[in-house]
């Protein structure tokens, strides 16, 4: 039984280009610059790593390690949108001129929010899926915008500062009767793009190879919770304040459309209260394939790390096959674990001020 069992777990980042718009290209010969920093309105230090776009020409950056940025933009009247994880972000309506180089200084203020304790609601269904209404939960709301800033700070700062991390992976099975047996130690180099991107019916995917038969759990990674085909297909609710390894977290829930029938995936993740970065997320398979009755459930659990200010990575993973077996027969094996260990991070180009390449 053993040799037949394969499984694997695939974790996706995408990393989506950004051009710029078509009225922008024909305006070239008309443009200026927006240039600025960044800083928190309590004690205006600099705010490194935020971002800074114009939505109507879908341009967007990452701020430096002080906080500085600068924006090529057509003449005329603009709209900018300045982000920073922790604070409330802000909307300004600024006028380029041609030829100039325009200043400012961008102030943010520190997201308050008042939770409530921790929710559980049983027999939960998602029936209408999509992003939080403001309008009807605006703490909630919020709150979610955090969790998606997190995944659009991280695709930034790959676009910005590609790099790669090295996995230290092993994989063990547990049997009946408790024994713990490793079956394989290696280390894996992963890129921060694989081309696997999030739609329904893609969680599980079956090899074409006869003589190779597997079933490739691809496994969403913090990245497609800033995806529209994610959000279009999962509803999302508040757990309230929580913990996470004893510690206060703010848990956001999620479970996939009630519509899907294709094996998809429910799950948690959790911030930190005071600055919002995830510290970890739990996930969990909706449906089993047909491929692979010897599986009964299905559970990732990613912790994650700072690897410059307000921008974490994926610092370990552990997923955990909980298989049918005969609790009478000690031999049988009843889960299959495979974990992951960041051991470093190498920065291809660049490095960003302030990282952290090795755990």
């Amino acid at each position: 039984m053993l040799r037949r069992l394969r499984w694997c777990v695939v974790l996706s980042v995408i990393l989506p280009s950004t051009p710029l718009s078509a009225a922008w290209a024909q305006r070239s010969d008309a443009t200026g610059t927006i240039a600025g920093v960044v800083v928190a309105t309590d004690g205006g230090l600099p705010l490194p790593y935020s971002i800074v776009s114009l939505p109507s020409l879908g341009l967007e950056r990452l701020t430096n390690e002080r906080g500085e940025f600068a924006l090529p933009a057509p003449v005329g009247s603009a709209e900018l949108f300045v982000r920073h994880l922790g604070y409330t972000p802000a909307r300004l309506t600024i006028t380029v001129r041609a030829g100039a180089v325009d200043s400012m200084r961008v102030s943010l203020s520190r997201l308050a929010v008042q939770l409530s304790a921790v929710q559980v609601h049983a027999g939960r269904v998602c029936t209408k899926p999509g992003v939080p209404n403001a309008a009807i939960d605006p703490v909630f709301a919020a709150v979610f915008d955090q969790l998606r800033q997190n995944a659009d700070q991280y695709r930034l700062l790959s676009q910005a500062y590609p790099f790669t991390y090295d996995m230290e992976r092993r994989s063990s099975i547990r049997y009946v009767s408790g024994e713990l047996t490793t079956q394989a130690i290696d280390t894996v180099r992963l890129g921060t793009g694989t081309g696997w991107r999030y739609a329904p019916g893609s969680v599980v995917e079956r090899s074409e190879d006869p003589r190779n038969r597997q079933v490739i759990f691809n496994i969403p990674a913090l990245i497609h919770f800033a995806d529209a085909g994610f959000l279009a297909n999962h509803c999302f609710f508040s757990g309230g304040r929580d913990t996470a390894d004893g510690s206060p977290a703010v848990r956001v829930d999620f479970l996939a459309a009630s519509r899907l029938k294709t094996p998809d995936v429910d799950g948690s993740m959790y911030l930190d209260p005071a600055t919002f970065q995830i510290r970890r997320s739990v996930l969990r398979l909706t449906r089993i394939p047909d491929e692979t009755p010897q599986i009964v459930a299905v559970t990732v659990v990613t912790e994650f790390r700072t690897i410059v200010s307000s921008i974490a990575i994926a610092s370990s993973i552990s997923s955990t096959h909980r298989l049918a077996a005969d609790t009478t027969r000690p031999v049988l094996p009843m889960a299959a674990y495979e974990t992951q260990r960041l051991l470093r991070v190498t920065f291809l180009k660049i490095k960003p001020s302030g990282a952290t390449p090795k755990f």
